[in-house]
């Protein structure tokens, strides 16, 4: 390798064994660099092939990452549209819920109203059962007080007929002694009469 162009000179001037060698030597040096152009080349297509894989790696992780990409943008699109459809289910169940809460206060008012108008009902029944009682009492009283009547209505009518019958008794007595009177009487005008 540190040989120049002076040795080279003193070769040539040399004898012709010296020539062969330094041909010899040529080649050789020619087989190595082959070798090592060899070697490189191998090196250049190996790193080639490994800039080829990563190329090809990075190529699928990219397409990877894009899928992943879509994937994510498709679960926090879904996620977006679960938490758009709590917030909804959410709304729709307080609003449910103050629709039920707005009922039972609703049958709650009226359940008290059931009760005040049955308490009510309730107090004008009692009254009117003791109106009721009352009225039973006074229709006993009514009653009693109806058949005493009829009894002393038919004591007096018989009463009534009894002294019909001797007033009546009485007056044909009367009627007869006035008859009689006259008579007499009408005999004595008759004897004065005839008197004078």
């Amino acid at each position: 390798d540190n040989l120049n162009y002076k040795d080279l000179s003193t070769m040539v001037n040399g004898d012709v064994g010296n020539l062969a060698k330094l041909g010899l030597l040529h080649e050789a040096r020619l087989l190595d660099k082959d070798k090592e152009l060899s070697r490189l080349t191998d090196d250049v297509r190996g790193k080639q092939n490994e800039i080829d894989m990563l190329k090809h790696d990075l190529q699928q992780n990219t397409e990877s990452n894009k899928q992943m990409m879509m994937i994510v943008e498709e679960f926090e699109k879904t996620i977006g549209q679960l938490i758009a459809e709590k917030e909804r289910e959410q709304v729709c169940n307080e609003i449910a819920r103050d629709r039920v809460q707005n009922e039972r206060n609703q049958i709650l008012e009226d359940l008290q109203a059931v009760e005040r108008a049955f308490n009510d009902l309730h107090r004008k029944y009692e009254r009117t059962k003791e109106v009721v009682g009352g009225f039973k009492t006074n229709e006993d009283v009514l009653k009693a007080t109806v058949e005493d009547l009829s009894k002393r209505y038919k004591k007096g009518e018989e009463r009534y007929e009894l002294l019909k019958t001797h007033a009546e008794t009485k007056l044909n007595e009367a009627n007869s002694r006035i008859a009689e009177i006259q008579r007499s009487k009408s005999a004595e005008i008759a004897k004065l009469t005839a008197l004078l």
